[in-house]
């Protein structure tokens, strides 16, 4: 369980290591989280609503990228972690319906 100690720390400290979740999960907190665990919390902690512009270049990227949701994430550039991209085209085209 995360304390609200960690997670001020996560937040305010892992953007200086980029996206090197391992240096983090290792630097800040001794492995005591894996670094999945440190990016799902990070994500959950700084995730703010996607815009119509970015749904839109999401949905281009898959077009060309899938599946590799690490590129459709790095190249949409906006913070999103191939994760979160993943789950929001999914949430797009169960909006579409059938």
């Amino acid at each position: 369980m995360w304390t609200a100690a960690e997670n001020s720390r996560l937040v305010s400290q892992a953007p200086r290591f980029g996206r090197n979740w391992e240096t983090i999960s290792a630097t800040l907190f001794g492995g005591k989280y894996s670094s999945r665990e440190c990016r799902t919390q990070f994500e959950f902690l700084t995730e703010k609503p996607w815009t119509q512009e970015e749904d839109l270049k999401l949905v281009e990227l898959k077009n060309q990228w899938y599946p590799l949701w690490g590129n459709v994430s790095r190249i949409l550039n906006t913070g999103r972690t191939a994760i979160s991209c993943e789950k929001r085209y999914n949430e797009l085209m169960a909006q579409e319906g059938p």
